[in-house]
């Protein structure tokens, strides 16, 4: 695992939460199920040098979706029993104005969803077996979701409101409420309330 920063077209940093997001875990072997619980860990892929067996013995494959690194680095770590923390900063993730990240539109929040609902089947296969790595993965799910749930609320409250009830139809929620309190329980229990609320901070924050 390395480290990635973020730069503009023009190769100058630009400050992010991916900022030695690696370099915060201890650099000793471990495994990645200790990594997950850390919660600091970048999804990108280009962050992971992964050996091909490892790959092969999961059968793991970035699936043909957007938010693939979101929906299969989780399932690396799962599976990975040997992580090594290498605090150096090998890649430079462009952040051009025009890509899709920079350019979200709502509607792109049905790709999350679609990521959330692959990572959440995962959840729900494991979770027999280890339980505990399964409420891993939700977590993730959980924290995932609510960051551009969030994301979105802030900008469109009607397509909020849509893709709630997509999410809530597709399995992604309820979440997994405990890293969020508060606004998890509004989400998984008042969605109308959660959407509420951005309303008036919307209008608060235009005055």
């Amino acid at each position: 695992l390395y480290d990635i920063r973020c730069v503009d077209d023009s190769g100058t940093h630009i400050p992010s939460g991916y900022d030695r997001m690696a370099a915060r875990n201890h650099t000793d072997v471990q495994s990645g199920k200790y990594l997950m619980k850390s919660g600091s860990y970048p999804p990108i892929i280009p962050s992971y040098t992964y050996r091909r067996d490892f790959l092969n013995e999961h059968n793991l494959r970035m699936k043909p979706m957007w938010h693939e690194d979101e929906e299969m680095t989780p399932r690396a770590l799962y599976y990975a029993k040997r992580v090594k923390v290498i605090p150096l900063t090998v890649y430079n993730y462009v952040q051009h104005e025009n890509s899709f990240i920079n350019s979200y539109k709502p509607e792109n929040f049905e790709h999350v969803i679609m990521a959330m609902k692959s990572l959440s089947e995962f959840a729900l296969s494991i979770e027999s077996s280890d339980p505990d790595g399964a409420a891993l993965i939700r977590k993730r799910v959980s924290r995932i979701t609510m960051h551009f749930l969030r994301r979105l609320a802030k900008t469109d409250l009607e397509a909020t409101k849509k893709y709630i009830t997509v999410a809530r139809d597709e399995g992604v929620l309820p979440l997994y409420n405990r890293p969020f309190k508060f606004r998890g329980m509004l989400l998984n229990n008042f969605p109308g309330i959660f959407v509420d609320s951005y309303k008036f901070r919307n209008k608060k924050n235009r005055r």
